[in-house]
């Protein structure tokens, strides 16, 4: 999908020339770029599958959408892998497993499974982060050390509400809130981009204050679109 959307950046800005950012990323060293038939519905096919599983995991959060004002969080993982013959005991319904001295239920936590192409199966599992989590654990520990089972691959993990943890570590971990001052001096002092990498120390040096308030300003002034995006010190429009 990314490529997709590299390719697609280059056709509208640049008719189909690739530039030193796509060349490297994708190992290539055509200067020019084209799209043929098989190409393009490839790419339909893609995007169509890639729409499906959008729909299904966005189906599954409306459906377990988690209490905001709970304090534990709850975690959605999706994986797939390959079976040769049959699929495993632990996607049973009415499978269970100790966790922490607790027996859990599968059922609760497994929210959908989809049998696919070529003996592929696809798993989402939704709940609290801690059953998931060693749900998950197990799942992968099973699939890659059994003979019968191959290509565990992780699609998408996605934590949710807010972890259990002190109220000193909530402190710490509290957003800070830069102010319109800083934000100007920082504006004002920024070199020119593209930046080399750790600007934001140099000039937290020179303002003679915490490196997370010059990079809490530098999103600040991209969300406000007087800076562009860098990645690795180049541009990304």
């Amino acid at each position: 999908m990314n490529e997709y959307h590299d390719r697609r950046h280059l056709f509208v800005h640049r008719l189909g020339k690739t530039d030193e950012y796509y060349r490297h990323k994708y190992n290539v060293k055509n200067v020019g770029l084209s799209i043929n038939e098989t190409y393009l519905l490839k790419a339909f096919e893609d995007i169509k599958l890639y729409a499906k599983f959008i729909d299904k995991a966005t189906n599954t959060l409306i459906e377990n959408k988690p209490d905001p004002k709970s304090s534990k969080s709850e975690t959605l993982i999706v994986f797939k892998f390959n079976y040769e013959e049959e699929l495993p005991e632990f996607l049973n319904t009415d499978f269970r497993f100790w966790h922490n001295d607790k027996l859990v239920s599968a059922k609760d936590i497994i929210k959908n499974i989809s049998v696919l192409e070529d003996k592929c199966v696809e798993v989402v599992l939704f709940g609290l982060s801690l059953k998931v989590t060693a749900f998950y654990k197990n799942a992968k520990s099973y699939v890659t050390g059994k003979k019968g089972f191959s290509d565990f691959q992780t699609i998408q993990q996605i934590d949710y509400g807010i972890p259990i943890q002190s109220e000193k570590r909530r402190r710490k971990k509290k957003r800070r809130i830069v102010d319109e001052q800083t934000i100007e001096k920082v504006k004002n002092i920024q070199p020119k981009q593209p930046w080399k990498k750790g600007v934001h120390i140099e000039v937290a040096k020179i303002l003679e204050i915490k490196k997370s308030l010059v990079q809490g300003a530098i999103s600040e002034l991209i969300k406000r679109g007087l800076f562009k995006h860098q990645v690795d010190g180049k541009i990304i429009e």
